[in-house]
């Protein structure tokens, strides 16, 4: 309340105008705004700052005088000054209309159902594109995002995406583990054809070099199998 009366006595009792201005001054200031802003319109002025839709008018009229809330207000909303509000306006031409939050908020929603819409597209690609789809690190870095915002922006493309990798990788395993089994298999059956019993230690020195030991179960299975068979005939 204090604040409030020392601008007004701001306004009724400044001489240097140009730095503190009257009355007069601020009704200027709100005239050349409201034609820039709403074609002349007080009432439009007003609602598009945030007061009633007399606020301005009453102002301008000079039949009452804003408050400091107000005044602040008014600085907030036109992005002006003290200062500039209510000196001289001289030649000066009234600031750009800010863009309403609502305004902003739709456009940046817009941005980002385009960019989430891109997104969906390239990791649409990346899965009907190859035969070995990319993990969720691989297609993150891909389409430049985080794997957490994949995850949470598209998580019923990531949940196939990832199945689809888990797939292949099992794929993958099984193939491998195949061809193991069938290396043991081969070196067995060779061993056999130079007419040495393959036993474990002959199978073992053969599969060395291969990187591959019997110790593992599915290739000491695969032994016990293929010495079954070459002791039945």
């Amino acid at each position: 309340m204090l604040r409030a009366m020392l601008i007004e006595n701001m306004l009724d009792y400044a001489t240097d105008t140009e730095t503190w201005a009257t009355h007069a001054n601020l009704c200027r200031r709100l005239s050349a705004l409201a034609d820039a802003w709403t074609e002349g319109e007080k009432r439009a002025l007003s609602l598009r700052l945030g007061f009633t839709k007399t606020s301005v008018s009453t102002w301008v009229a000079k039949k009452q005088r804003p408050v400091f809330p107000q005044l602040l207000q008014l600085c907030d909303a036109t992005g002006l000054s003290v200062r500039e509000l209510l000196g001289e306006c001289g030649g000066k031409q009234p600031p750009i209309m800010p863009v309403p939050a609502s305004v902003t908020i739709k456009r940046r929603e817009a941005a980002s159902a385009i960019a989430q819409r891109n997104t969906e597209a390239e990791l649409g690609l990346l899965m009907a594109g190859t035969d070995s789809p990319p993990s969720a690190a691989a297609a993150a870095a891909k389409v430049g995002v985080t794997v957490s915002q994949l995850r949470y922006r598209h998580r019923a493309i990531m949940a196939k995406l990832s199945e689809k990798h888990r797939a292949h990788r099992h794929a993958q395993s099984n193939r491998r583990w195949s061809e193991r089994v069938r290396t043991v298999q081969v070196v067995a059956l060779g061993i056999a054809a130079d007419g040495q019993r393959p036993s474990i230690r002959r199978v073992t020195e053969r599969l060395r070099h291969l990187r591959l030991s019997l110790q593992n179960p599915r290739l000491r299975a695969a032994y016990r199998r293929v010495r079954g068979e070459i002791a039945d005939q």
